[in-house]
Order: C-alpha cells, then sequence, then structure tokens
C-alpha cells in the first residue's frame, strides 16, 4: 500500500498506481487474498464459533474485508482489528468494513504492524493476517522473526498467523539483491503493456519494490515460526513465476 503520512493528492496517485495493479491482476491478489480468507474461514471452523481477526497492515483492507463476507462474513468473524501507518487508508478501510461486514465489530489503529502485534492482547485472536506487509521487515530477530514471535503470543490456541506476501524463491542463490533486480525488470518491462497499467504505474511499482521490499522464503518462516512455538507452517498457494507471491498458513 502507498506510504504512510504523506499529502492528500500524492497518496491518492499513489493509491491510484495500486488499485490499477491489483485490478490487472498482475500480483494474483484476487487467488493470494482468497487463500488467506480461506485460511481464517478455517481457523474459525476449527475453533467451533465466529473468530476475533488482526489484519497487519491492512490498506484499504477491500480485498480481505469483501472475501471474509463471501466466506460467511459474521459467521466467521466475530471481531476485526485493522492495523496500518496510514491515516487514508484506514478511512477507507472503515468505509470498506462497514459495507463488507455491517453485523462485525470493527476497530482500526494507526500504527506500526509490529508493535501493534506486540501490543495486541494474549491469546485472543483466532486468525492475524498480514498480507503485503510483512516484506517491509527486516528478515532478522528485530524484524520478522519479532513479528512472527509477538503473532504467536496474541493467538489463541487453533489459531493460525497467514501471511501472503513476496517471496524469496528456494534457491539459495536467490537473494534480496537479484529478486530486486529481476522483479523490477519485469515490472518495468511487461507491465506497462497490461490493461489499466501507465508507463508511469510500472516506473513507480518497481521503484518501490527495488527500493522497499525485503522478501524471505518459506524456509525462514518455517524457523521463526518453530523457534516460536508454532506446530508447523503449511504453503497453501504460491503463483508461479512473477514476484513470488505466496500464502503460507503458521499454526498454533
Amino acid at each position: 500500500m502507498p506510504p504512510p503520512h504523506m499529502p492528500d493528492e500524492i497518496f491518492k496517485a499513489a493509491r491510484s498506481t495500486y488499485r490499477a495493479v491489483v485490478s490487472a491482476g498482475l500480483m494474483s491478489h484476487a487467488a493470494l487474498i482468497g487463500a488467506a480468507a480461506d485460511a481464517v474461514t478455517a481457523a474459525a471452523t476449527a475453533a467451533g464459533a465466529p473468530i476475533a481477526v488482526l489484519d497487519l497492515g491492512c490498506g484499504d483492507a477491500a480485498e480481505l474485508l469483501a472475501a471474509l463476507a463471501a466466506r460467511g462474513g459474521e459467521t466467521v468473524v466475530a471481531s476485526y482489528t485493522g492495523v496500518d501507518a496510514s491515516p487514508p487508508a484506514l478511512a477507507l478501510a472503515r468505509k470498506n468494513a462497514a459495507a463488507s461486514l455491517p453485523g462485525v465489530a470493527c476497530d482500526f489503529v494507526e500504527g506500526d504492524l509490529l508493535a501493534a502485534a506486540v501490543a495486541a492482547p494474549a491469546a485472543r485472536h483466532g486468525a492475524v493476517v498480514a498480507s503485503f506487509a510483512a516484506h517491509h521487515l527486516p528478515s532478522d530477530e528485530s524484524g520478522k522473526a519479532a513479528l512472527v514471535r509477538a503473532c504467536k503470543a496474541a493467538l489463541a490456541p487453533g489459531g493460525a498467523l497467514i501471511v501472503v506476501d513476496v517471496f524469496l524463491e528456494d534457491a539459495s542463490t536467490d537473494t534480496v539483491p537479484s529478486w530486486r533486480a529481476r522483479v523490477g525488470r519485469e515490472v518495468r518491462t511487461e507491465w506497462a503493456a497490461k490493461a489499466g497499467i501507465t508507463a508511469e504505474d510500472a516506473a513507480a511499482m518497481a521503484n518501490h519494490l527495488e527500493t522497499c521490499d525485503l522478501p524471505a522464503r518459506v524456509a525462514d518462516y518455517s524457523s521463526w515460526g518453530a523457534a516460536a512455538g508454532f506446530a508447523g507452517v503449511d504453503e497453501v498457494l504460491a503463483v508461479p513465476g512473477g514476484i513470488g507471491g505466496r500464502a503460507i498458513v503458521l499454526r498454533v
């Protein structure tokens, strides 16, 4: 999502680019967020009741809220808390929640996703979701590993941490610099040919990916999860090629 605390006109331009990418299906949002919603639904089924959902780095939350509504809404979600550093994004998320989950108690918190995970009530949530957000954290004990630990503490027994994100390939030769170079090149040369994506849109997205994204491997999450006390990690969807989008579930 667009970076936080920017003037409204810049936010609108950045969001317009992001929405164009989503609409064109260039990052497989529909499939990946659908997989996340399926995992939330599975957690509610396992709990035998609607669950509390914590959405870290929620952005405007449009895709996840709509997907949860399509899977039963309040029969799946008892409460929803969206966290994001961007006030304009949260304003949109509030509107989307009112439209998609009108019968669900929804709360929104402006702040950093890691800090919010650390501050979350212990053992309360049936599902924690981080979609296209954790890649902004470093892949070390102070970043993604700390996020995994905090989410484990926030989850109720039987709960799940659901991560939808860009990932490095499993091969050890794939590194953040090589991923950035490969994906940046693809975005600049191929995305601009897609419907609704201008050359300026493609360049803006490539610049963001090349300067901000810090993808990790699924194996890294497996290691962090084991250290935090998760029972295991399941890769529920992997989109071949492109930016390496995947959906994984860490089970309590």
